[in-house]
């Protein structure tokens, strides 16, 4: 991709250091600008992220399917996740780490939810902003739905913020928000 060309020192050239942006130096100091000249290339970049970002969604989405199914891909579930992540939920933050004791709860948290009768987890709706070139929040609400006892099957919509980072370009989650998932359940009649 050819460069924007700015002034630098009185000299044409091109400064150009970050994707979409270019140093603009003045006597008051250097500041990053956006390139207006490479808008399209923002337009399909921006469209190329949201679409990598919805298949990243789909593929987690076909994991819990097929988790739910007896098929549980511990080492794709964990790929999902950056070495170091961060949960907050209302009791508080929570850091983890991308190692063996993660690829040993992913089964366990697995089984918990086919035995209080999950049946699905769907996505729902995907919004995405972009934070920078690096970093995406992804507002995804989940459609659950569980199986009762004489009951018809129950759904539970609700929504968790996950932030993505694309180094490499592979997309990580670094850190995601959730509500109160086990008070929802109790609420339900899912757990005591």
């Amino acid at each position: 991709m050819v460069e924007p060309a700015g002034l630098f020192c009185g000299i044409p050239a091109p400064i150009c250091t970050r994707r979409n942006a270019f140093f603009v130096v003045s006597a008051t100091g250097i500041t990053i600008e956006p390139c207006i000249l490479n808008q399209a290339a923002m337009k399909q970049e921006k469209s190329t992220i949201e679409s990598r970002i919805k298949a990243f969604f789909t593929a987690y989405e076909k994991r819990y399917a097929d988790a739910l199914a007896g098929s549980i891909d511990v080492e794709a579930t964990a790929a999902a996740f950056a070495e170091e992540f961060i949960e907050a939920n209302p009791f508080g933050v929570h850091a983890g780490r991308n190692d063996e004791e993660l690829r040993k709860v992913i089964p366990k948290g697995m089984e918990f939810y086919r035995e209080i009768g999950t049946k699905s987890m769907e996505v729902g709706n995907l919004s995405i902003t972009t934070l920078d070139p690096l970093h995406y929040l992804a507002k995804v609400h989940w459609r659950a739905t569980y199986r009762q006892k004489d009951k018809d099957d129950l759904l539970i919509e609700f929504d968790v913020i996950y932030f993505l980072q694309d180094i490499g370009q592979k997309l990580k989650i670094f850190a995601y928000i959730t509500g109160d998932e086990r008070g929802v359940m109790k609420e339900h009649g899912l757990i005591d």
